[in-house]
């Protein structure tokens, strides 16, 4: 008996010194203070996200999502520095389902693929086939060839001086493509 009541106050040692611990660390954690940033400009869903320097950039999106949806060409940047949104030259053309193809490369940030609900009544849920590049130091976008077909919401990336685009859909979330494309990067 005297071996299980020693072991059974081990155990309850462990356990109020482990619950001690979880204590003190959920206390100092309510103990810092947040502080909440300056709110974006325009608010959307499903819109693509980098960091390049010292801004975080938030790149088109949508306005609701299959009920009355309306993708955006929107396109701001946050300073952390001043704790401020700047709106910055539009996408040439509406935007969203393009988060996992957006990325930065040597300064310039590049969108690929996406869908634009808005502008196609009969083809709403298309992949695009667009790819642009934003250049922060004019503020302007520019077009570059196009991908190999339409997806929106593929994942694409450079390795290695070559561009891959993989999975995506072609025709709407519903209708998935396992391929996966490389060429040569030479923006």
């Amino acid at each position: 008996m005297t071996s299980t009541n020693n072991i059974a106050q081990g155990k309850i040692k462990y356990v109020t010194a482990f619950l001690l611990i979880v204590a003190v660390v959920f206390a100092a954690w309510l103990s810092i203070s947040f502080s909440a940033p300056a709110r974006i400009i325009k608010h959307k869903i499903t819109l693509a996200a980098v960091a390049l320097d010292d801004r975080i950039y938030a790149i088109g999106g949508m306005h609701g999502h299959h009920v009355d949806a309306r993708d955006l060409t929107w396109v701001h940047a946050y300073v952390p520095a001043g704790d401020t949104w700047a709106e910055l030259a539009p996408l040439p053309s509406r935007r969203s389902h393009n988060e996992a193809s957006t990325f930065v490369d040597n300064g310039r940030i590049y969108v690929l693929g996406g869908k634009n609900y808005s502008d196609h009544p009969f083809f709403r849920e298309r992949g695009l086939p667009y790819m642009n590049v934003y250049d922060p130091g004019t503020d302007t976008w520019s077009e570059l060839p196009g991908l190999p077909r339409g997806l929106l919401g593929p994942v694409a990336g450079v390795i290695d001086g070559y561009l891959y685009l993989a999975t995506g859909s072609l025709i709407s979330v519903f209708h998935g493509q396992s391929a996966t494309y490389r060429r040569p990067w030479k923006p």
